[in-house]
């Protein structure tokens, strides 16, 4: 669950542009801090957002997220990792961190993740996961590629 601390790091994500480029415009720091007390609302011990930290450097990496998805009672998985972390896994580890919280604590059968047609990168992160694309839909205002995942073919 975030701490009040953590503002400052989703306010690093939201205000670079290569990470925002498939999420939306770019935000200001009063506009993070509005959507950083969003998702504490919505964090509790077993659902909302996690803050990633770098094992070895202590460093922030980026957030996942357990919610339900834009007027929805379905179990969104989403995640922001910072541009300097891309590459090295962290996504895949962190999302399947979540999964395994959402399959084995939470009971939950069924994951959802959308991504934007264009981001390919966290395409490859969600089939690698063993989500399957289900179609195009409308989800956030946007047309999404809507992906998703059931726990009786997820293998830890």
């Amino acid at each position: 669950m975030p701490k009040k601390d953590d503002d400052y790091f989703l306010y690093l994500l939201n205000k670079d542009k290569e990470v925002m480029k498939y999420i939306g415009p770019v935000k200001t720091r009063e506009e993070s801090s509005d959507y950083f007390r969003l998702a504490r609302a919505i964090s509790s011990e077993n659902f909302g957002y996690r803050i990633a930290i770098d094992k070895q450097s202590a460093e922030f990496v980026g957030w996942f997220v357990l919610k339900h998805l834009d007027k929805t009672d379905q179990i969104e998985l989403g995640y922001r990792i910072m541009k300097k972390y891309w590459g090295q896994g962290l996504a895949t580890e962190g999302a399947k961190s979540m999964i395994e919280m959402a399959f084995n604590k939470l009971n939950v059968d069924k994951l959802v993740a959308v991504t934007e047609p264009e981001n390919s990168a966290s395409e490859k992160v969600l089939i690698k996961l063993g989500f399957r694309f289900i179609s195009e839909a409308n989800y956030y205002e946007n047309r999404l590629n809507f992906f998703e995942l059931r726990k009786s073919s997820f293998s830890n």
